[in-house]
């Protein structure tokens, strides 16, 4: 992740993740899934304005390291 993103692009990333669906609350794992030499792993998200965001992380490499990050919710796609 250092790599794929600049600290400016990730603060970028975090804000407008914050304006959209809030504060991060918790999370519960719906799925794990190992995909050739990665992991992906399926969360279930609560945020202060949005209840059920899918948060998709992709784990792979040596040493392991975030290779995919994604949220996913009616919030989020909205423009």
């Amino acid at each position: 992740m250092l790599t794929a993103f600049t600290q400016a692009e990730f603060t970028t990333m975090h804000d407008q993740l914050n304006s959209k669906i809030g504060q991060y609350v918790s999370r519960q794992v719906t799925n794990v899934a190992p995909s050739q030499d990665m992991m992906v792993v399926i969360y279930s998200a609560k945020y202060t304005q949005e209840d059920n965001v899918t948060v998709r992380i992709v784990f792979g490499g040596t040493p392991v390291k975030i290779t995919g990050l994604w949220f996913d919710s009616p919030q989020t796609k909205a423009k």
